[in-house]
């Protein structure tokens, strides 16, 4: 994220220099507005200890945020398929692509969306 490079004023202010887009720094995700809300909790609780605080934003986005490993509706096929996945990141910043969690049915049951590796295939002929 730009403007970290001032550690100190980051310790006096929530402010985000931030140039989105591939060629800069990515994009302003659930992630980022997180930091940003935790180190702006941190600073009016410390400048203004006895009173309440209340933080309101609106973000579409953020709305409708799933973790990377949960089914989304609008990124499955129709039918079967390998290339649906869900993303996680390595420590050093790569995508990984892992199977996605397992889902909840309504009466708390757990279904999951994957044949185990020695389930047979389906409509393959034995030779």
């Amino acid at each position: 994220m730009a403007g970290t490079a001032n550690e100190r004023e980051n310790l006096n202010n929530a402010r985000v220099i931030f140039c989105a887009g591939k060629q800069c720094n990515g994009w302003f995700g659930t992630a980022d507005v997180v930091k940003q809300l935790s180190r702006a909790m941190t600073l009016v609780k410390k400048q203004f200890p006895n009173k309440d605080h209340v933080f309101i934003f609106n973000n579409a986005t953020i709305h409708t945020k799933l973790p990377e490993t949960v089914p989304n509706v609008s990124k499955l096929t129709l039918g079967p398929s390998q290339k649906v996945k869900g993303k996680e990141f390595g420590t050093s910043g790569e995508k990984i692509l892992v199977n996605y969690t397992p889902a909840v049915l309504p009466d708390r049951t757990i279904q999951q969306l994957y044949h185990p590796l020695d389930h047979p295939i389906k409509n393959v002929l034995n030779v």
